[in-house]
């Protein structure tokens, strides 16, 4: 796979997590996404990931109890997230996994610029 087709990929997946989650998540910035995918990456080993494992995936960690409120607003992850002083658990929800992976499944699929180009390469 070539490094602009990686590029294309990543930009197609940008514009489909902001159409799927919409503003207010989206605004939240990119903490938001490294969360949800901590998440979603632990789902298979552990029913729950620890509130410092979350913080380690964060570039600005003192953001985490906003976005998991907002989160958990939209029923994307559950948890004690009103608790405090402990190192709490939140696993993603059923609602989070299938939402991610229609992001995810963006990559599967050659963007339009992209199938253009190779039409026009093959007939050439």
């Amino acid at each position: 796979m070539r490094f602009t087709d990686i590029a294309n990929d990543l930009l197609a997946m940008a514009a489909k997590r902001h159409q799927l989650f919409g503003d207010e998540i989206s605004d939240l910035g990119e903490d938001t996404w490294l969360v949800m995918l901590t998440l979603y990456a632990a789902g298979d080993k552990a029913p729950v990931v620890r509130e410092s494992a979350l913080s380690e995936a964060m570039r600005f960690p003192t953001n985490l109890d906003r976005i998991l409120s907002v989160l958990a607003g939209h029923d994307l992850v559950t948890g004690n997230i009103s608790e405090t002083g402990a190192d709490r658990s939140f696993r993603i929800t059923d609602k989070a996994v299938s939402t991610i992976e229609m992001v995810l499944d963006v990559a599967d699929k050659p963007a339009p610029a992209a199938a253009e180009n190779e039409a026009g390469t093959e007939r050439a």
